[in-house]
């Protein structure tokens, strides 16, 4: 992350005069458009509590099932860095939260990820590149210092759902009084822009990391999508080449298969994890309980339980899907076959 100096002070000075909301706020959450923002605001507190931050280039509205959220556009002028946003977004979204929460004199940050989102990244980095730690406890603690340094204030990001699964949190907040299946489906989590995901309009892949985990996610809950919502909808489809058939041009079906297969076995080899002997994620448990200054073995205990409720969440999703699906030909090397 790089820091350039301004070229000139802000036009209203040095300091935003403070937000007023009518009411106090007890939290404030990095608010996206997903499945984690909504269930966990609304577990968190209710919605006058909630200081809900959404950081967006362009203007959105409320849909179904929102909390009511400040959005704050961000873009950067004048300077063009190396760094890819995906690297970046992560201290994006605390540092921006963690600014509106000091201007509303809110002390406690919500993160939202559940506990694959939180900790796969770092137990499981993608081949040839850094362990991914924007949601992972060590870095909000290092963002806490960050903050007080350049702000003079304290705040505390909190985990609340770090030993949950995806499903687990969309179940609680099910659970409660006044949330529906129609409230979670309205959200949208694939991070695609190309244009494989505007065949017949706007959708989600249905294939990309981040589809497959929150189709695993509202599978474990219990919750059915509409037919049409994704642009690969046909799991069960023995043959890859089937399901991607809705896609026209061959170049963006082969990068689906690259996504696709990545993601899977990337689920796959967090639900191994499970099994794994202590010594094998020592290490992770260790990091995990210095952060959030717990005991060890609690930590361990705890974080083998999640990747426990992951396996069997994932492997109910990949039986569900049927014998001849090609994700499960896929788990067994049959990726080119």
């Amino acid at each position: 992350m790089f820091f350039v100096q301004a070229k000139n002070l802000s036009p209203i000075g040095t300091r935003q005069m403070p937000l007023d909301f009518g009411k106090a706020k007890t939290f404030a959450v990095a608010y996206s458009d997903g499945l984690d923002s909504r269930a966990v605001s609304a577990l968190s507190g209710s919605e006058a509590e909630a200081l809900c931050i959404r950081v967006a280039g362009n203007r959105q509205r409320r849909k179904n099932g929102d909390s009511y959220f400040m959005q704050i556009p961000f873009k950067v002028k004048g300077y063009r860095g190396n760094e890819s946003s995906f690297r970046s977004r992560g201290f994006q979204f605390a540092a921006v939260t963690a600014i509106a929460a000091q201007l509303s004199n809110v002390t406690r940050v919500i993160v939202p990820e559940s506990g694959q989102g939180a900790l796969g990244p770092v137990l499981l980095p993608l081949h040839n590149i850094y362990a991914d730690y924007r949601n992972h406890p060590t870095f909000f603690r290092k963002m806490e210092r960050f903050i007080k340094a350049v702000l003079g204030y304290r705040v505390r990001f909190e985990q609340p759902r770090l030993w949950s699964t995806k499903g687990q949190t969309l179940r609680a907040f099910l659970d409660m009084t006044g949330k529906s299946e129609q409230h979670l489906t309205s959200t949208h989590s694939c991070w695609q822009t190309r244009r494989v995901v505007n065949v017949g309009g706007r959708k989600q892949c249905g294939l990309c990391a981040a589809c497959l985990l929150r189709r695993l996610s509202l599978h474990a809950a219990g919750v059915n999508e509409a037919p049409g919502t994704y642009i690969v909808s046909d799991l069960a489809a023995s043959d890859a080449a089937d399901a991607l058939s809705v896609i026209p041009q061959k170049a963006d079906r082969d990068i689906m298969v690259e996504y696709g297969s990545v993601g899977a076995r990337h689920l796959q080899h967090l639900a191994d994890m499970s099994g794994l002997p202590d010594e094998n994620i020592r290490v992770h448990a260790s990091q995990i309980s210095a952060a959030i200054a717990e005991n060890y073995e609690d930590t361990l205990k705890k974080l083998r339980t999640m990747l426990v409720t992951h396996a069997e969440e994932w492997r109910a999703f990949l039986s569900a899907q049927g014998d001849q699906s090609f994700l499960k030909s896929w788990m067994d090397g049959g990726r080119n076959g």
